[in-house]
Order: C-alpha cells, then sequence, then structure tokens
C-alpha cells in the first residue's frame, strides 16, 4: 500500500501563517500543510517542514529560549515512541524523523525543550496529528473545526467590539465576585481601574503595536498565575486584587502566597480583559470546551456542555484568542499547599488560526452579563423578559421546582419576550434563561441565569 503522511503542522509560538501549500513532495509521502493565513498579525515565530525520501525534517523558531529541542512520535492512547533531538542555533531547531520504520496509523509528534525551565513539556506546539497509511484520525477535529467557524461567522456579527470596552468589567462582574460569600458582584471602582492600568502601561512599556501589547499582557498572566484544579468554582478571580497581590506580595486567602495567585481559567481570562480594555483595547470572554488531554476528540466523551473560559482581544480588525491558561504549566495543588512554578511555557493559544485552535477548544457563545429576567403574571400565564445581548435566540425554561425537574417546559425564543400560558394558580414557578447562538445548524448556549421565582 502506498504511504501517505498528512501532517498538520502547525504554528510555534503563534503570531503569522505562511500559506498552505505543498512543502514537499517525494514517491512515498506527501506533506502537506492544511493551515491558511487567517489572522492579519506580524510576522514572527513559525514551524516548516519538508520529506526528503524517507525523512521528515521540521525547523522552527521561538521566542522561549531553548539549549535543547526534541520531537516525540506518539501513537494514539499510549505511550511515547520514535523519540529524537535536534539542533538548536538561539532561538532556532531543527528536528528530522525516519518514517520508514512508522507502522500505519494515527500519530501525533510533541515538540519541546530537552534542557532548561521547561524539559519534558511538550511547550512549543501542541498535538501535530499525523496519518500514515489509510487510516482516518481526528475523526470529529474537522466537524469541531467546521462548527467554530460557523460560531465565528455568527458572533463576529453580533459582537460589536465597543460591547467590550468597559474598564470595569460591568458587563461581566461575575468574576469579582467573592465565591466564599453570597454577595452580589460588583462592577470595579475607578481607583481599580486606575490600579490596573497603571501596571498594564509598564508592563507593556516598549510595545509599539496592539498585537505586541496583548501579546505581553497573555505572557504576565501566564508567568504570573498558577492552575488551581482542586478548587475549581472557589477561586478568586477578580483581577483587580489578583494583580495587586502580584505586584505587591500581600493579602491572604487559600489561593495566595508571597505574591502567587492560584486561579481557574476564568481568573487568567478576567486578568487579560481587564489589563487589555485599561489601555483602549476590546476584549471579551468566550465559552466553550477545552480538550487538555492528549486523546482526540473521537475520544471526548461529551462534546457538548462548557467547561472552560478564554480571553479574545480584537486588533487589527479582527478578534484573536489570548487563553493564557494553556500558556502555562504553573499549578497550585490545594490539598498539599504545593506551589508548582514552571511560567510560560507555550503560545499556541495566543492568535490562533481556527483550524489550530479545534484541536484543544470548541466554541460555544461570548458571554455576557448573566441574563435577567421580569416576570409578571395574569390569569393564566406569565410574562417573561428581558434586555437583548448578543445572541441569535434565547433558551427559556419554567418549572414548577428551583432545578428545573418538575413539570419542566423549554421554549426557544427569537424576540425579548415570552408569555408562558397554561399556568395554575396556587402554584411557585421557577423560570431561567440562557443565550445561544445557531451556526452550522447547531445551537450553542451560553450560561444559565439564575433561576427567578414567582407565585401563582
Amino acid at each position: 500500500m502506498k504511504k501517505k503522511l498528512l501532517v498538520l503542522l502547525s504554528l510555534i509560538l503563534i503570531i503569522a501563517m505562511v500559506p498552505a501549500e505543498a512543502l514537499a513532495l517525494s514517491a512515498d509521502y506527501e506533506l502537506t500543510d492544511t493551515f491558511t493565513q487567517t489572522k492579519n498579525v506580524s510576522a514572527g515565530e513559525q514551524i516548516e517542514g519538508k520529506i526528503e525520501g524517507n525523512t521528515l525534517t521540521i525547523t522552527g523558531t521561538t521566542d522561549i529560549p531553548l539549549n535543547g529541542i526534541g520531537m516525540n512520535f506518539v501513537p494514539p492512547y499510549s505511550g511515547s515512541q520514535g523519540k529524537t533531538s535536534g539542533r538548536v542555533s538561539g532561538n532556532t531547531f531543527t528536528l528530522t524523523k525516519n518514517l520508514s520504520s512508522l507502522a500505519p496509523g494515527l500519530y501525533k509528534i510533541n515538540i519541546y525543550p530537552t534542557s532548561g525551565t521547561f524539559t519534558g513539556v511538550p511547550a512549543l506546539t501542541r498535538m501535530i496529528p499525523v496519518v500514515i497509511g489509510s487510516e482516518s484520525g481526528f475523526v470529529k477535529y474537522t466537524d469541531i473545526e467546521a462548527a467554530n467557524k460557523a460560531t465565528y461567522a455568527v458572533l463576529d456579527k453580533l459582537c460589536v467590539p465597543s460591547q467590550f470596552e468597559k474598564a470595569n468589567l460591568s458587563d461581566m462582574p461575575f468574576v469579582n465576585k467573592n465565591p466564599q460569600k453570597d454577595e452580589e458582584s460588583q462592577p470595579l471602582t475607578s481607583s481599580q481601574c486606575a490600579y490596573i492600568k497603571k501596571w498594564t502601561l509598564e508592563i507593556t512599556k516598549g510595545c509599539t503595536t496592539d498585537i505586541e501589547k496583548v501579546k505581553a499582557i497573555y505572557t504576565y498572566a501566564a508567568k504570573h498565575l498558577y492552575y488551581d484544579n482542586n478548587r475549581r468554582g472557589k477561586t478568586f478571580n477578580n483581577p483587580y486584587y489578583n494583580l495587586k497581590r502580584i505586584t505587591e506580595g500581600t493579602g491572604s486567602g487559600y489561593n495566595y502566597q508571597n505574591g502567587k495567585v492560584a486561579v481557574e481559567c476564568t481568573g487568567y481570562a478576567a486578568l487579560e480583559i481587564a489589563m487589555a480594555r485599561s489601555i483602549g483595547i476590546p476584549a471579551r470572554m468566550v465559552n466553550g470546551r477545552h480538550n487538555n488531554t492528549y486523546k482526540d476528540w473521537s475520544q471526548i466523551t461529551p462534546l457538548s456542555g462548557q467547561n472552560h473560559h478564554w480571553a479574545e482581544v480584537y486588533v487589527n480588525g479582527q478578534w484573536i484568542v489570548a487563553d493564557a491558561t494553556d500558556a502555562t504549566e504553573s499549578d497550585y495543588n490545594y490539598n498539599s499547599k504545593q506551589w508548582i512554578t514552571k511560567g510560560i511555557s507555550s503560545y499556541f493559544t495566543f492568535a490562533p488560526t481556527i483550524q489550530q485552535l479545534s484541536q484543544s477548544h470548541i466554541t460555544y457563545t461570548v458571554y455576557t452579563k448573566p441574563m435577567s429576567l421580569k416576570l409578571s403574571s395574569g390569569s393564566g400565564y406569565i410574562l417573561c423578559s428581558w434586555s437583548k445581548v448578543p445572541a441569535s435566540g434565547y433558551q427559556l425554561q419554567i418549572a414548577t421546582n428551583s432545578s428545573f425537574t418538575k413539570n419542566c417546559k423549554t421554549y426557544s425564543v427569537t424576540s425579548s419576550s415570552k408569555k408562558v400560558t397554561g399556568i395554575k394558580s396556587g402554584r411557585t414557578y421557577y423560570v431561567r434563561i440562557r443565550p445561544y447562538v445557531k451556526a452550522n445548524g447547531t445551537k450553542r448556549y451560553s450560561s444559565w441565569s439564575k433561576a427567578y421565582s414567582i407565585r401563582k
């Protein structure tokens, strides 16, 4: 059987892309770069490849200082094999691999430093899918890519950049809430906004373009925040307090220690968004699903349901992803009280193309201020009304218990009100709402509002 090699070559520390083209051909292998230029950002680091005979050669450049470089060919869902080291000269590297010994099948390539701070971490790329022979791999990858493209096509029409400029985060105050207290979330104060701006100007000093500024912000968040995997939903994500603890080394709490701050994905995104907005760059928070495993999407169940927030910023007339959560391997273990410091390890999720993003992210909707409902009633009905947000439509649920398991009815609405009939007197009804984006024939939902109640 004629062997074919399909290598989806990604951009390293993504700042620019080379046009899609066949980089080299031989009698036995075909190497194709399937990524296309979709981001109009400044030139920077990249990865390129070619095949001569049975040998794959990958060259690249990186912002991360390198003392050594390695490449791993990983069979699906198993340990690593095919390790090889490469030559490094300054911030450029060359890797080679003889392909003739590999059996037909699906492989993934990790490229990582072999010495220095990030030893062994697949820091420079995520997974480059490789198919040898006729086996098809990454079964759902193309479906996710198509759906993400369709979702962004809708979002870019719905989301006007001016909607995402408020430096006080009044459109997303939930990030400022103390998760240990049942209190109303508040926007940032003017003095808090000024503090964030002061440090953002310091961090971006010397940057001449917006893309350089948001890259500096992405880098800062990745270097100084730690991921708390033990306390999901309970971390402090307030960007002012987190920044203050980083810069002043003060504060107390289970996720603070001597200037170290532990958050979850929402905390990374909130800091990036607050800093970008403080210097006039629109920024938004996106809801989606994240595959942070080394498994193919076809092995992830379910694909529905959001589990991740990330930041996107508006520069050069377009929205670009800046997911600093994926830029670091630094962690905080609440159980052992151990801080694992690794700093920035990857720029893979800075300005990726849709194809690159789709290897690890499914985009659902843009976060907007939690929707609120106004409820009124009459004979046999409840009238629900709300303010419109960037969305294709809304899903409304009404039930006779707050967990929405009893007598629950669901409605899809595109207007800003819904009259629900068949309501019985002497009962308490609970109502909630969430926006959705309809793309590629699928509805992608944001978070539910709180449950509102009304007594009939």
